[in-house]
C-alpha cells in the first residue's frame, strides 16, 4: 500500500480542531446535518462487499425475524458491548464504570447500559444485565471478545492484552465475569453495541500524538510550531482501510452474535461529539464545501453501524447525540474538557435518548430535548411506558447515584475559562484575518471560519457568534463556578482570565463592532446565578472595563467608545498561571 501522508498547517481558533482536519479528504457528505450523519460510510454493501460477506450477511438475514419487535413483553436480559462510551469510562477518573447487576439484583456503574438496566428494573422487568464493554476497544477486539476463533495479528494480540489488563480495575473479579461472555450472550434478549471510534482516531494525530495518547498525556507534550498553529499527519489510505476494515469486523461480529443467540434484539448506538465543550467552535471547522469535519468524522464512525442497521430489522442504530441538549449543556453532560467521553450525566442522557426512540414517542423525544428520531433505525421496542425513566434520566437536577456523585465531584468545570483565555487571541486573529485563505502547493488551511454568503474576504462576525453561543454561555457559566469557588486561587485565576479576555476583547472590538454588543446580550441573557457581585457580568462593570460593557447598545454604532478603554495593564498581564491542577 502507498503511504499517503498530507501536511497541514492549522489557522485553527483551538488546536483541538485538529482531529477534524484529516478526515475532510476522506468521507463525502450530504449538505445537511442529518445527512452527514445519515450517510457516513455509504460505500459498504456494494456488490464486491456482498459476495465477500455473504456468509456473514445470510447468518443474519436467517435469525433477523422481528415479528415480535417488543422487548419488554417479558423480562428484559441486556449484554452491553463495545468501547469505552459503551464501559463508561470517564477521563475525570480514568476509569470504565460499565457496571452489572450483583447478587442482590443492585445495579452497579455510570454507563448508558447500566442506566437501561435501571429503567427496566424499576418496571420490575430486568431478568439480568452484564457489561462487557472495555475502553480501547476496537472492532477487531471485539471480534476476537465475541469469537475467540477469530485469529488476530500482532499488533491486535497486543492491544488485546492491554484491554484485557483493565479488567481488575476498578472491580475486582472482572476477568472472572468477562469469561461468561458466550453465556450470557445466549441468554440475552437485548443487546447494546458501541464500537468503531478506535479503528479512526489512532490514525489520526495532533502535534505527533494520537487522541488516546493526548487523554492519556494531556496536552503538555503536544509538538507545537508557531504557538497554537501546528502540523498534523494523516494517512489517507489507512484510514480508509480502517473504515472498510470495521464494516467487516461489525458485520462478522453480529453474524456471530446471531449464530450463538438468533433471537436476540441488537441496537447499535452512535456516538456524542467529542470534547463536547468545545463543540461549536469545532463546528466551525469546515472542509473545502463548507461542511462541518468534525461531523464527517463522527458520521464515517457512525456510519460503520448505521449501514448494518438500516439493512436488518433486528437491528436498530439510535444516534447518542442530540445537538441541541448536548451543546446547551455542555458542562454538565462533559464535565471534562480534554475528554472525548460524556460524564455520568452524560450517559444518562444517552440512556434517555435510547429509551425515547425505542419508545418512538415524538412528544416524548421533544419535552426531554430529544430531536425526532428520523437519524435513527428502529421502530417500537416498549410495551410499557417509561416516560418517567426518559424524563428523569433527561433532567440534569437529578440525584444521581453515590458513585457518580463521587466521579462528577472531580469535575473542574473552571477549565473552560482558562484555556478560554489562551484561545481568544487566537479566535481574534482568525476573525480579522482577511488572507484566511491564501494557500500554497503544498499547504492549506486546516480551519474555514463560516463566510459571509456576500463576501468572500469579509468573515461574518454575526454568524460566526450565532455559531459558538453555545460555547460563549458554557464560557460565562465556567467562569461563574470558578468565581464561586471557595479556593482564593481558583476565584484570582478565573478573575483574571476573565479580565484578559474582556480587555483584549475591549481593545479589538474597534475592528470587529458587532462582538461587544452581542456577548453583552449572551451574558445578560445566560448569567444566572446566587451572588451576582461576583458573576462574570459584574467584573465586566469593573472601572477600567465599564466602557466595554455599558457604552455598548445591541447596534454597533457606539463601538467606537471602546477605543478610550485603558485596558493596556490587563493584556499585558496576560492570562492566569495554572490554577486548574
Amino acid at each position: 500500500m502507498t503511504k499517503t501522508t498530507k501536511k497541514i498547517i492549522l489557522g485553527s481558533v483551538t488546536m483541538f480542531t485538529a482531529i477534524a482536519a484529516p478526515i475532510a479528504t476522506v468521507i463525502s457528505c450530504g449538505d445537511k446535518k442529518s445527512d452527514i450523519r445519515k450517510k457516513g460510510s455509504s460505500s459498504f454493501l456494494n456488490t464486491e462487499a456482498r459476495a465477500k460477506y455473504a456468509k456473514d450477511i445470510a447468518i443474519i438475514k436467517n435469525a433477523d425475524n422481528d415479528s415480535n419487535p417488543i422487548i419488554d413483553n417479558d423480562k428484559v436480559n441486556i449484554v452491553s458491548l463495545g468501547d469505552s462510551v459503551a464501559a463508561g469510562y470517564t477521563q475525570l477518573d480514568g476509569k470504565d464504570h460499565r457496571g452489572f447487576m450483583n447478587s442482590k439484583k443492585e445495579i452497579s456503574g455510570i454507563s448508558y447500559g447500566s442506566y437501561l438496566a435501571r429503567a427496566f428494573k424499576k418496571h420490575n422487568k430486568l431478568a439480568d444485565f452484564n457489561n462487557f464493554a472495555i475502553g480501547g476497544s476496537t472492532t477487531t477486539t471485539l471480534r476476537n471478545q465475541v469469537d475467540p476463533s477469530y485469529k488476530l495479528d500482532s499488533s491486535s494480540e497486543g492491544l488485546r492484552d492491554v484491554i484485557i489488563s483493565k479488567l481488575v480495575n476498578p472491580i475486582p473479579g472482572e476477568a472472572k465475569r468477562f469469561s461468561t461472555i458466550q453465556e450470557k450472550l445466549k441468554e440475552a434478549n437485548l443487546i447494546t453495541i458501541s464500537i468503531g471510534a478506535n479503528d479512526i482516531l489512532g490514525h489520526i494525530k495532533l502535534g505527533g500524538l494520537t487522541i488516546s495518547q493526548i487523554l492519556t498525556q494531556g496536552i503538555g507534550n503536544l509538538k507545537m510550531t508557531g504557538g497554537l498553529s501546528s502540523l498534523i499527519t494523516y494517512d489517507k489510505e489507512k484510514i480508509k482501510t480502517s473504515i472498510q476494515k470495521a464494516n467487516q469486523n461489525l458485520m462478522a461480529t453480529i453474524a456471530k452474535i446471531k449464530e450463538i443467540n438468533p433471537t436476540a434484539k441488537i441496537s447499535i448506538i452512535g456516538y456524542p461529539m467529542p470534547i463536547t465543550q468545545l463543540a461549536s467552535i469545532l463546528k466551525l471547522v469546515t472542509d473545502d464545501e463548507g461542511k462541518p469535519v468534525v461531523e464527517k468524522i463522527l458520521g464515517a464512525v457512525d456510519g460503520i453501524g448505521r449501514d448494518i442497521a438500516r439493512r436488518f430489522k433486528t437491528i436498530d442504530f439510535i444516534d447518542g447525540y442530540i445537538q441541541n441538549a448536548w451543546d446547551k449543556n455542555a458542562l454538565e453532560l462533559a464535565p471534562e474538557l480534554v475528554d472525548i467521553h460524556p460524564g455520568a450525566r452524560g450517559y444518562r442522557k444517552i440512556a434517555s435518548t435510547i429509551l425515547a426512540n425505542w419508545a418512538q414517542d415524538k412528544t416524548i423525544l421533544s419535552k426531554t430535548g430529544n430531536e425526532p428520531f428520523e437519524k435513527s433505525f428502529t421502530k417500537n421496542r416498549l410495551k410499557e411506558t417509561y416516560t418517567p425513566e426518559i424524563n428523569d434520566l433527561s433532567n440534569l437536577s437529578s440525584t444521581l447515584s453515590p458513585e457518580a456523585t463521587k466521579i462528577e465531584s472531580l469535575a473542574k468545570p473552571y477549565k473552560l475559562v482558562h484555556f478560554a483565555a489562551a484561545i481568544v487571541p487566537k479566535i481574534i486573529s482568525v476573525i480579522s484575518d482577511t488572507n484566511a485563505d491564501k494557500t500554497t502547493s503544498t499547504t492549506k488551511p486546516a480551519v474555514s471560519v463560516y463566510k459571509s454568503s456576500k463576501s468572500k474576504s469579509s468573515l461574518d462576525i454575526k454568524e460566526v457568534f450565532s455559531k459558538i453561543t453555545p460555547f460563549i454561555n458554557s464560557l460565562f457559566r465556567s467562569a461563574d463556578i470558578g468565581l464561586l469557588s471557595n479556593d482564593k486561587k481558583i476565584v484570582d485565576g478565573t478573575r483574571q482570565d476573565l479580565e484578559f479576555i474582556f480587555a483584549l476583547l475591549a481593545k479589538k472590538t474597534k475592528d470587529m463592532p458587532l462582538v461587544g454588543p452581542m456577548l453583552r446580550v449572551i451574558i445578560e441573557n445566560s448569567i444566572k446565578i446566587n451572588s451576582p457581585e461576583k458573576s462574570s457580568a459584574e467584573i465586566m462593570k469593573d472601572p477600567v472595563l465599564n466602557v466595554f460593557y455599558d457604552g455598548f447598545t445591541t447596534k454597533a454604532s457606539n463601538h467606537k467608545k471602546i477605543t478610550h478603554v485603558n485596558d493596556d495593564k490587563f493584556i499585558k498581564r496576560g492570562p492566569a498561571d495554572d490554577y486548574t491542577k
